[in-house]
Order: structure tokens, then sequence, then C-alpha cells
């Protein structure tokens, strides 16, 4: 039994008292405020919070944190039991997110933006591990420029700066990247006739096909795992490889990176037959994935 009596709690200078100390979220960013008021039912502990795969703190009794992260789709969850919540956020959009705990566990919801800046103003900003994350390539300049190309109707050159972009940084893999990757699907799904498939990305994808059915070690499997991303890297657009891609992580064990192709390839295809049984499958992906 997980539930006790509640404690005081965090300490120290509230958010509201910190306004001036806090800047403003950046422009080509979101900022998640996730914080936890006082409930007469308390509890022994602090659930972990994790954002995509990354711990970003706890989310401690009359406590609050900030966290800022590229626009797009984003998976909060945590221990005791939190579930999972979705948000899909905009560019400087603030979300706050109240935790709140019951008999059986801990929720997690997503308020109205004034309720939740009323709120979290009270409490005292608690410690944020965001800024230990992954270092993000710096996409910046790139996105402004597919920006502004977009601005002035040039989706085609829009969509030359991103997978130029993309392809400079997939090696690192494409979560640093999802601004980057969202708008180049974004601007695919724009552009009438659809963008059509590069010869290397069908070359790339082919490759790793023949390496899977011939796999016989894991080596095989990282170099087709290699193969799709470099697919994608010329054709962030393609939804099929999204989907194979994800197949293949979660296959070598990469469930929080298998989770993130299915998101990817749902953007792709908004219109997917199988959206409902892939978000299902993205919420179980994410519930396996180290917390």
């Amino acid at each position: 039994m997980l539930l006790a009596l509640a404690g005081c709690g965090a300490t120290g200078p509230t958010l509201g008292e910190l306004r001036a100390s806090v800047p403003p979220v950046a422009p080509d960013r979101a900022r998640i405020y996730v914080y936890r008021p006082y409930n007469y039912i308390g509890s022994a502990g602090s659930p972990t919070l994790t954002l995509d795969d990354r711990t970003i703190g706890d989310a401690v009794l009359n406590g609050v944190l900030y966290c800022d992260v590229v626009p797009g789709p984003h998976a909060l969850y945590g221990t005791y039991n939190t579930g999972i919540l979705d948000l899909d956020l905009k560019p400087g959009q603030y979300a706050y997110v109240r935790v709140s705990v019951g008999l059986a566990g801990y929720t997690m919801t997503l308020v109205r933006a004034e309720e939740g800046a009323a709120e979290a103003q009270s409490f005292p900003l608690v410690r944020s591990l965001c800024s230990r994350t992954a270092p993000r390539p710096p996409v910046e300049e790139a996105v402004a420029k597919g920006m502004d190309a977009e601005r002035r109707g040039d989706l085609a050159g829009a969509l030359s700066l991103y997978r130029e972009a993309i392809g400079k940084y997939a090696a690192g893999g494409f979560d640093p990247i999802a601004e980057l990757v969202n708008h180049a699907i974004d601007v695919s799904l724009k552009m009438s006739p659809r963008p059509s498939l590069p010869a290397e990305a069908t070359r790339h994808a082919t490759a790793a096909v023949s390496a899977i059915k011939s796999a016989k070690t894991s080596d095989d499997f990282e170099f087709a795992r290699r193969e799709y991303q470099s697919a994608l890297a010329s054709a962030p657009w393609w939804s099929d490889a999204w989907f194979n891609l994800a197949a293949l992580d979660e296959q070598t064990g990469t469930a929080g990176t298998a989770a993130s192709d299915l998101a990817f390839y749902l953007r792709a295809a908004p219109d997917a037959p199988d959206a409902d049984a892939v978000r299902k499958k993205i919420g179980q992906l994410r519930s396996k994935a180290p917390q």
C-alpha cells in the first residue's frame, strides 16, 4: 500500500515569486509545466516523471517543475502507475499538467492554460533534469530558413532545406531532430503532387530488407536499421519506411525508439486505416520503455 498521510512537500520561492528570473519559452520551443497540489489523501512517495523516455524530475508535493521541448507529439508518464499523457504541442505553447493522487494511485491531467498558470504560480519551483538531456543539434537555422520558404509558398525549397539538415544530423537518431522531421513531413503533405521517393531512399530501404532476410547476427539487424534511417533521412515523409523501422526497433529491444517511429508514421499517414491500432501500440511500447 503506497498511500499514506501527506507531508509538507516542496519549499522555497514560488514560481510566481521567481517570475522575473524564469525566461519565457523560445519561439521554436514549447514548455510543459508539471505541478502537484496538496491532496488530503497524500502519498508516501513522489512519482518520477519521464518525458519521451528521458527522466525530467519528480512530481514533488506542492511543487512545480518545467521542461522546454521541441514542438510536436510527446508522451509524459511516471512511476506509481500514473498512466501515459499524450501531448501535441505547438511552438510557443505553455502546457500545464496537474498530478493528482487518489486511492488507486496517481493521475496526470492536462488543464486549461489559464487555470494551470494560476495554480502553478503558488507552488515552489523544484529541480528539473531537462538540462541533462542529450544536447539538441543546432537545427534552428535550418528550421528558420525552411519556414521562411514555406511562407513564400516555396514548399519544394522548404522540403529541400529540411531534408538537407535531417541528412546532416540523422546519424544521432531522429528524436533529437524531431522538429525538422515533423516540418518535412508536414510540408510534404501540403505539396500537390506529393513528392516522389528519391532513388537513394528506395535503394537504402531495399538494402535494409535484404539484410533482414539474411540476418544471422545482431550486426545484420543494426546494418538494416542504419539503412532504414538513411532512407528516411532522404524521404522523411515515407510512412511505410517509418512503420518498418518501428518493427525493427521493437525487435532489437528499443521500445522507446519504436514508439517514436510509429508517431512519425502517424504524422506521415494521418489517414492511415490502422491509426487507432498504432496509437494503442505506441502506448504499449512506451509502457515498456525504461522509467
